[in-house]
């Protein structure tokens, strides 16, 4: 029988580890938990700092006005007019509609980063494999590692390899002997554009004196008296549009800098997953929270999955994401695995 395992954090809780955000952040001086403040939930606590991330990164994208890259042009036609050989007097072109976004998002990734190398440091201060080699194996566990074909963990802690032997583990978001991976699930979603595009169609203009004037400066009758776009006009209008098109591409780039599915090693196994087939499915100690749910779906849904819940909330909760990612499964309280 092919058995996949995926472990969460309540495995290492299990284990008496402080890996908690919020223990982590009950660590630090005031003024420095003033820093990561966004990130508190209303609950006051730090313990969904990935979601809060997220949710921020989606308030910022949501809040987006749009942009019209006809409205720029008339405003900079109108303003500067035209130079001595016809084109627009104007030079150099920024689009500046994506500017607002750039910088919040920007500050935010360098935030996340500051806490990412902070939990860091404080996982190999409290959570380091010294320390691990006091802590008491759970003895469900042993069998369960002892049959796994993979395992996948997404914590950062060598508890796997420390007190079981572990040889085939993948830390998925990295391990605190390199480097850890905090961050949001894909954002793809988020990258709807906020820009229009078009150039002005003939008919857009009205059929009144001020429409004809108007549309006199983005059209012009060619030689066989054909409407056609004015070249000159067409000219800035094209830049301006590679101009924010650019500007848009940045932002969504951006997006991608602290996304887990951008992880080259999480892009790994779940094309790996996608691949193999597994008769058993083991989720020991994960919360299936939305930003991992990529990697779960990843995996072949004829297998059977063995969840772990912590109380009834929980128990529910899992075990409905899990019938809606096509699942049939099975539930056990930690109670009764981490015994």
């Amino acid at each position: 029988m092919s058995v996949l395992t995926i472990l969460g954090n309540g495995l290492d809780l299990a284990h008496g580890l402080k890996t908690k955000f919020d223990v982590f952040m009950k660590t630090l001086p005031i003024e420095q938990q003033g820093k990561y403040s966004v990130f508190r939930n209303k609950d006051n606590s730090w313990n969904c700092v990935e979601s809060k991330y997220e949710e921020l990164l989606r308030t910022i994208m949501d809040s987006r006005e749009w942009k019209t890259v006809i409205d720029e042009v008339d405003c900079i036609r109108d303003g500067y007019g035209y130079n001595e050989y016809g084109e627009i007097d104007y030079f150099g072109y920024d689009f500046d509609g994506c500017d607002k976004e750039l910088d919040e998002i920007s500050d935010l990734i360098s935030l996340l980063k500051d806490f990412e190398n902070d939990f860091l440091e404080y996982l190999k201060l409290r959570c380091n494999d010294e320390i691990l080699k006091d802590v008491s194996p759970i003895k469900s566990i042993f069998e369960i590692v002892r049959q796994s074909s993979r395992i996948v963990t997404f914590n950062y802690t060598h508890t796997l390899e420390i007190l079981y032997g572990a040889k085939n583990t993948i830390h998925i978001h990295g391990d605190i002997d390199d480097s850890i991976a905090i961050g949001s699930g894909a954002m793809a979603d988020a990258k709807a554009t906020k820009v229009d595009y078009e150039y002005p169609k003939p008919g857009d203009f009205s059929n009144d004196k001020e429409g004809l004037i108007e549309r006199q400066a983005y059209y012009t009758y060619d030689s066989s008296g054909r409407l056609v776009e004015a070249p000159v006009l067409k000219r800035f209008f094209d830049d301006a549009v590679a101009s924010a098109n650019k500007k848009e591409n940045e932002l969504f780039n951006l997006l991608e800098t602290k996304s887990k599915d951008s992880l080259e090693e999480r892009k790994h196994i779940i094309d790996t997953l996608a691949g193999e087939h597994y008769d058993m499915v083991y989720v020991i100690g994960h919360s299936l929270g939305k930003a991992d749910l990529n990697v779960f779906k990843a995996i072949n849904k004829d297998a059977y999955v063995v969840c772990t819940y912590h109380c009834d909330t929980e128990r529910a909760e899992r075990e409905e994401i899990l019938k809606r990612l096509g699942f049939e499964c099975e539930m056990i309280s930690d109670k009764k695995m981490y015994v």
